[in-house]
């Protein structure tokens, strides 16, 4: 049960319809300094030690993953951050 419920979040989150509705719009205050960390979720081979979220490659999966990656960096840059 957990998985599906997972399963249905993550694909839901993967779509990115709708950003701004799970995170509210601010913009950057100015010269401000920012970090940010991407995780690349993706792996080959799913080792059992790697406590990181991972999934196996799939290509479809990846394109989807990135595509949805450049939209929200878009999002962020269009408030101002940089």
């Amino acid at each position: 049960m957990t998985g599906r419920i997972a399963r249905s979040m993550s694909q839901r989150l993967m779509r990115f319809d709708d950003i701004a509705s799970a995170w509210p719009p601010r913009d950057a205050e100015p010269d401000s300094v920012r970090q940010l960390y991407i995780h690349i979720p993706f792996c080959a081979q799913l080792c059992p030690f790697c406590t990181f979220h991972r999934v196996r490659y799939e290509a479809d999966r990846t394109i989807t993953y990135f595509s949805a990656l450049r939209h929200e960096l878009a999002w962020y840059r269009k408030r101002g951050f940089r």
